[in-house]
C-alpha cells in the first residue's frame, strides 16, 4: 500500500488529463485503506478543487466531510456538509444529503433547533424520482458510544426525514421538549443508562 501511494502520487503531480483524475481518487482511497484520514481528507479536497466540474466531485466532497466526521471534528464535518448544497446546487442528491448528514451530526449533538433546519432543507430538495432512500456513500460511520456524540442514522429516507422533522417541529420551544430528543436520540444510540437519567430529570 506505500508503494502504491507512492506511484499514485507520482501521476498526481503531472496534473494532466485523465489519469492524475483517477490517481487522485485512487490515491484516497489507498489512505482511507491504511486509516490514514488526514491524507484521505487532503486527497479528496484536492480533487473536488482541481476538478469541480468533474461528476465525482461532490462525492469527494461527501467522502471529505465523512472523514472530519470520522476523526472527531465534528463541527468541520457539519460546515462540509452543509456547503454542498451551495457548492453543488445543481447536484440535486446534495441538496439531499449535505443537509441531512448536518442534521444528523446536530441531532448527536443536541442541537435540535438547528438539526429541524437542516432536516427539513433536506425533506424540501427531496425529489419525488428518487427512490426510498439515499443511502450516502463513502466512510461508514462508526457506532457511538457513551462519551462519542456522532450521527446514529445512517440511510436518508422522505419518510425518515418527514418524521423527524415532525418530532422536532413539535419539541420545540419546551425545556421538556429537548429533554425527549435527547432522551430519544440516546435510546436509539443504545445508551440506556444515561437515556435514563435523562428522562427522568
Amino acid at each position: 500500500n506505500a508503494r502504491a501511494a507512492q506511484i499514485l502520487s507520482r501521476l498526481v503531480a503531472i496534473n494532466e488529463g485523465y489519469p492524475p483524475r483517477k490517481a487522485l481518487i485512487l490515491l484516497a482511497e489507498v489512505y482511507q485503506s491504511q486509516n490514514n484520514l488526514k491524507g484521505a481528507l487532503s486527497a479528496y479536497r484536492d480533487f473536488a478543487t482541481r476538478y469541480p466540474s468533474s461528476p465525482y466531485a461532490w462525492l469527494a466532497s461527501i467522502s471529505a466531510a465523512q472523514c472530519l466526521e470520522k476523526m472527531g471534528d465534528l463541527a468541520g464535518a457539519i460546515a462540509a456538509y452543509e456547503a454542498l448544497g451551495t457548492t453543488y446546487s445543481q447536484e440535486p442528491l446534495a441538496q439531499v444529503i449535505g443537509p441531512a448528514s448536518a442534521g444528523q451530526l446536530l441531532d448527536a449533538q443536541f442541537a435540535f433547533d438547528r438539526a429541524w433546519t437542516f432536516y427539513r432543507r433536506a425533506l424540501n430538495a427531496w425529489d419525488d424520482d428518487y427512490q426510498s432512500d439515499v443511502t450516502p456513500p463513502g466512510i461508514p460511520r462508526p457506532t457511538p458510544t457513551a462519551t462519542e456524540a456522532v450521527s446514529v442514522q445512517r440511510r436518508v429516507t422522505r419518510e425518515g426525514l418527514a418524521d423527524r422533522v415532525a418530532q422536532l417541529e413539535a419539541s420545540q420551544g419546551s425545556r421538556a421538549g429537548s429533554l425527549i430528543e435527547r432522551g430519544r436520540w440516546q435510546l436509539g444510540a443504545l445508551q440506556y443508562t444515561e437515556a435514563v437519567t435523562t428522562l427522568t430529570e
